[in-house]
């Protein structure tokens, strides 16, 4: 059996940036013409959840005079008191993005696309194991090929 699927590393890759950045592209409008300021910790709080619990901090920040409180990332703990950088959605000030490495990525967003790019990998390696065997049995046929000529 012959597979002819043209993937190769620079698709891998283009495919794999592009599942990374989805979850950018879905906050585009929250990032590009949000409000940015400060919001300050709180406090901390345990929520029940169906596997267990998570830890989460209450961010508090006001918006255009009003008080707002949001909580932060799952088991993403930061110390009463501090300032978190925040970008706010103008029509919706619920949908706060901390404005941080942990405060984006170590959120529930990035879980799908994690997902996807193991799948994706996996496909792409065996993908690739199938080539080289092929490579493989078709030099093999060759020299069988060229012993029995000679």
């Amino acid at each position: 059996m012959k597979l002819n699927i043209p993937i190769n590393i620079w698709l891998f890759w283009s495919v794999s940036i592009l599942n990374f950045m989805l979850p950018v592209f879905s906050e585009f409008n929250t990032l590009c013409f949000g409000e940015r300021l400060n919001g300050t910790v709180m406090s901390q709080k345990r929520v029940s959840v169906p596997h267990g619990s998570v830890m989460k901090s209450v961010i508090q920040f006001q918006f255009e005079g009003v008080n707002f409180k949001i909580d932060g990332p799952d088991n993403v703990v930061y110390e009463v008191g501090e300032l978190l950088p925040l970008i706010i959605n103008k029509s919706n000030p619920q949908e706060t993005l901390i404005a941080s490495l942990s405060g984006f990525i170590v959120h529930d967003r990035y879980i799908k696309p994690l997902v996807a790019f193991i799948l994706w990998s996996a496909f792409y390696s065996v993908l690739q194991q199938i080539k080289k065997e092929e490579k493989t049995k078709t030099k093999q046929k060759k020299k069988k090929g060229t012993k029995l000529l000679n």
